[in-house]
């Protein structure tokens, strides 16, 4: 399952980590951030400086069975343990993209 190449690009971008880390574990951000800058498209939407972060959000995939699916992203913290999230997808109650992933059960 693949989301949108050119929203999944965005998205990547707008979710990147900060340019000073402030935990160790971010420093692999870095090394990830230099690596995608040799990517014009990317060199691009970071050079812009909209980044921002993402919480609550709707993202479309292409689902190999299912077709296409329009889900809502909600990340979570966990009490205790702000440094980590669960992010849950989810379709809207009754729709197209809950009928194309019930039938996948």
């Amino acid at each position: 399952m693949r989301p949108d190449s050119d929203a999944a690009t965005h998205l990547r971008t707008l979710a990147a980590p900060p340019a000073e880390p402030h935990q160790p574990s971010e420093a692999r951000g870095e090394v990830l951030v230099a690596e995608l800058q040799s990517h014009d498209e990317f060199r691009a939407l970071w050079d812009r400086h909209d980044v921002r972060p993402t919480r609550d959000e709707i993202k479309r995939f292409d689902h190999p069975d299912a077709g296409r699916l329009t889900l809502r992203r909600q990340t979570l913290t966990i009490a205790g343990a702000e440094d980590q999230v669960i992010i849950v997808y989810q379709p809207e109650a009754s729709g197209p993209s809950a009928d194309a992933l019930a039938k996948l059960l």
